[in-house]
């Protein structure tokens, strides 16, 4: 967020949704976890280098690739974005 004469300035980002909140929720998995295994799931042949600062985060983000998301809840995680939530 950047600030400017007061104002404040941001973009929206799919990790502020309420739909990936209630997914979170329903899935017991983190927001990171839902939201990569989505990315992997959505497309075919993509390549996701994220952030990794300890080998515990290394862990949940290798753990986030065999988490497969049920067709309900792909197609909640596709309206991000498309919605204001």
């Amino acid at each position: 967020m950047q600030e400017n004469s007061g104002s404040s300035i941001g973009g929206f980002s799919p990790m502020q949704s309420s739909i990936l909140d209630s997914t979170t929720t329903s899935l017991k998995r983190t927001p990171l976890a839902v939201a990569l295994a989505w990315l992997l799931q959505h497309v075919s042949n993509i390549l996701l280098i994220p952030g990794t600062s300890s080998a515990e985060h290394l862990r949940k983000n290798i753990a986030s690739a065999s988490l497969l998301l049920p067709d309900n809840t792909v197609a909640d995680l596709n309206v991000i974005g498309k919605t204001t939530s």
